[in-house]
């Protein structure tokens, strides 16, 4: 008896549910998720990137990012080497808060990359390296057309041996792009 009306509750709990999914499922075949591709200055790119956005369905304001980055210095603070380059992945959760074209944008990921350093004394070593990031910024997104984000990206990592920032940074960030 006990497990009739435990299937009861869980019925009357979850037939909301499904009936709704059923619906969105109507509503997603007649729009079309909201996407862009953007390239990016700075901020979870470092110097630049190109990325790919998305929302999870076409009524989220859930989303993520996808990219590749490219990064080239001078200096290394990591390792004190005499110049250092990157290609480098930037992957990222975002949510975006506002009902129209402007919005803002809180996103939390991770940069996974493959860093060459060139020293004077070792020669070239190729390091596999990570970074967190995090974003807070404003992003207008028109339907199709024109997609811009500015904002600021804090970045750090945990101790360990493939973290390469040893302390938080804020790196500002602007995007420019084509929504479709």
């Amino acid at each position: 008896m006990k497990k009739k009306h435990f299937l009861l509750v869980i019925s009357v709990l979850f037939l909301p549910t499904l009936i709704q999914g059923k619906n969105d499922q109507k509503v997603f075949q007649n729009e079309k998720t909201n996407r862009g591709i953007y390239i990016e200055l700075f901020g979870a790119s470092n110097l630049i990137g190109l990325s790919y956005d998305s929302r999870l369905n076409p009524t989220s304001n859930w989303g993520y990012r996808v990219g590749i980055s490219y990064y080239k210095n001078g200096n290394s603070k990591l390792t004190g080497s005499n110049s250092n380059s990157a290609i480098f992945s930037p992957l990222e959760i975002n949510y975006l808060l506002g009902k129209k074209k402007s919005k803002l944008e809180l996103g939390v990921g991770t940069s996974l990359g493959l860093y060459k350093e060139n020293t004077s004394f070792a020669g070239s070593q190729k390091i596999f390296g990570y970074y967190l990031f995090s974003n807070i910024g404003y992003r207008y997104q028109a339907k199709k057309g024109l997609l811009f984000r500015t904002g600021i990206s804090p970045s750090f990592s945990f101790k360990g041996k493939h973290g390469l920032e040893k302390n938080t940074f804020f790196y500002p960030y602007i995007s420019l792009g084509y929504s479709f």
